[in-house]
Order: structure tokens, then sequence, then C-alpha cells
């Protein structure tokens, strides 16, 4: 746990300035987050094969597969049409850069 002194010392170093119930605030989330680095540091990864299970690393994102292009649609062909010029399938618009 981390002492009210390392935290004074800590807010001088970073030139802050906060009351003693904001001190004691940031001394249990220090705390709390040293308390997980514990934690951390009993796991074995010499083998490659640690596994955590935590709701952080279930959430995984799925990607979909990417596709050239897409289809064109009716809409696509009427609103082309309506455009001054285009190429291959796209609006063709003046250079900005």
């Amino acid at each position: 746990m981390i002492t009210i002194q390392e935290i004074t010392k800590l807010v001088g170093l970073a030139r802050i300035k906060l009351t003693e119930n904001e001190k004691e605030k940031l001394q249990g989330d220090m705390g709390a987050i040293l308390d997980y680095f514990k934690k951390l540091q009993e796991l074995d990864f010499e083998d490659g094969k640690e596994k955590i299970e935590t709701e952080e690393n279930l959430n995984v994102n799925k990607l979909r597969d990417d596709e050239l292009g897409t289809v064109p649609c009716e809409l696509s062909e009427i609103l082309l049409k309506q455009t001054p010029e285009r190429e291959n399938g796209y609006i063709k618009v003046k250079k900005i850069l």
C-alpha cells in the first residue's frame, strides 16, 4: 500500500495541489493500481502459454473480411447519370491539392 507521505511527494513532483480528501482518494486509487500490478507479476509467462481470463480479453473485436469494390445498385446509376463528369463508375471531381 502506498502511504500518504508518498502521495504528498508525488503530488509535489507533479506540481499539483490536492486537498487531504483528494490525497486519501488518490491513495486508494494508486493502491488498487499497484495491487493489480502485483497480481500481474505473479503470473508465469516464461512458456508463453499463460492465459488470463478477464472481462477485457473476452470481448474480442470481430472484423469482416475485406471485399473489393461495391456492387453498383440502381440508385448509384441514377446518381452517376446526374453528375457532370464521371470516370470508371465514379464521380470525377477537380483536384484540390
